[in-house]
């Protein structure tokens, strides 16, 4: 671990010093280059004063089917699930004068699988994934404030240093947009080498002691583009951060990683015999993660392959594999369920019914050690079409998943596309943990 953060910090050392700066004099000392000109165009200033609105989104109709491992022993799900649906996504867009701007991104899903009768789920859902408004103050702030996703981290999956957005970005393609967090974020550009944002996390803040503070100073050397972070909440562990992005022989290479004394994760603890659930307050947590990728030719095209690579090591991950433990235990909190219109107590049973019961289980995030590698095809066969080929491992565990996909757009905005996922390795291990050999996605819809 040790070694990998030291990677980490000394790559942009490396990359900066093999970068000889650009003489800025030399290049512009020609007096011959300056042109003066009194004409002054409010082409620009005028554009930016209107007052507009733009309606775009998209409506994808799916069709999903999950085989399932019936030896998995997982009661809660069906037998070989058929899931129809179709989700439609509405953004507004709205511009006002001196570059305010609001936006809102709603979404419209239903499910033709759901039985009202059987679950408390229904079948057509409205959620709002995001709404916020920007202002700035006469362009030395900018202020955005409302439910947001934001950017917070360098890397493709992981992000060690994203304490802010209340949902992790998924390996496995979603129609579903990300869900934004409630709050206000600030940004201070000073010229074009140093960035300062700040964020006010305040969702589910009831007080002020629930509101959560985020900052980041964001900088640049010669080609390196690096920032230094922090997070923290009343009655919560700190966390720091650090991330970096750079280039070295045409190697696009990301990196980041935090560090907070104890954790803000629960986890399972069995405690002679009765699970239970706590964080550890007296560990030293590190997290860390890093990408390398390139783009590279495919056939007669020009950048049309691009190969990614990213590992990540989890420090408050679990060593073994609670996974495995098939002993039955007593329960602190009992697990409740409902199936087939029969809700379901259970005040005991073993650590995988516990897990998935309280909701214990983040993927990806399950264990300590991680990778995974992500390959696009663009304009396969056609120009309209895109091929992925994607992999991840749990590598303690010996857990896969395999994923391919083909996606197609046309010139009038109709897409479709079809993904297959299959979850290898070991039955105990993280992505056998829903009992799911494999799973097919089919689409089709218009964008607009």
């Amino acid at each position: 671990m040790k070694k990998l953060l030291l990677l980490l910090l000394l790559i942009p050392a490396q990359l900066t010093a093999a970068d000889e700066p650009v003489n800025e004099d030399q290049l512009f000392s020609g007096n011959e280059t300056v042109i003066e000109n009194k004409i002054q165009d409010n082409t620009l200033k005028n554009e930016m004063d209107k007052r507009g609105v733009a309606i775009s989104g998209d409506i994808i109709s799916a069709l999903s089917y999950s085989k399932i491992d019936k030896s998995s022993g997982v009661s809660t799900i069906q037998p070989d699930a058929l899931k129809p649906y179709i989700i439609g996504d509405l953004l507004f867009d709205a511009r006002l004068p001196g570059e305010s701007k609001g936006f809102g991104s709603f979404e419209l899903k239903h499910d033709a699988s759901i039985n009202e009768d059987e679950t408390d789920e229904k079948q057509t859902t409205f959620s709002t994934k995001e709404i916020f408004v920007d202002f700035n103050l006469k362009r030395y702030v900018y202020f955005r404030t409302g439910k947001q996703v934001l950017s917070w981290g360098q890397c493709y999956l992981w992000n060690p240093t994203d304490m802010i957005n209340i949902e992790k970005k998924s390996f496995l393609s979603k129609l579903e947009e990300r869900e934004g967090t409630y709050g206000l974020k600030m940004h201070i550009p000073i010229g074009t080498v140093i960035n300062i944002y700040g964020f006010a996390n305040m969702n589910e803040s009831s007080e002020g002691k629930d509101v959560a503070g985020a900052g980041k100073f964001e900088f640049l050397i010669n080609k390196t583009e690096m920032a230094f972070s922090a997070w923290g909440k009343k009655e919560s562990n700190p966390v720091y951060g650090y991330d970096f992005s750079s280039r070295v022989l045409g190697i696009d290479v990301k990196g980041e990683a935090s560090y907070s004394h104890g954790s803000n994760t629960e986890k399972i603890v069995n405690d002679s015999g009765i699970l239970k659930t706590e964080k550890d307050d007296e560990k030293d947590i590190y997290k860390a993660s890093i990408n390398f990728g390139r783009d590279f030719d495919f056939g007669e095209k020009a950048n049309t392959l691009n190969i990614s690579i990213e590992m990540f090591y989890n420090g408050e991950g679990y060593t073994d594999n609670p996974l495995k433990d098939k002993k039955i235990y007593s329960y602190s909190e009992p697990v409740v369920f409902k199936k087939d219109g029969t809700t379901y107590t259970l005040p005991g049973g073993n650590m995988k019914t516990y897990l998935l019961g309280h909701g214990l289980y983040d993927a990806n995030y399950f264990s300590k050690y991680y990778a995974a590698i992500f390959i696009t095809v663009k304009e396969f066969i056609i120009s309209d079409i895109t091929l992925t080929l994607n992999g991840i491992s749990n590598i303690k565990q010996k857990s896969y998943i395999a994923s391919t996909g083909l996606s197609y757009t046309d010139i009038n905005n109709f897409t479709a596309g079809a993904t297959f996922n299959g979850y290898l390795g070991d039955k105990d291990g993280e992505y056998r943990i829903s009992g799911v050999n494999y799973d097919v996605l089919i689409k089709a819809g218009i964008i607009f």
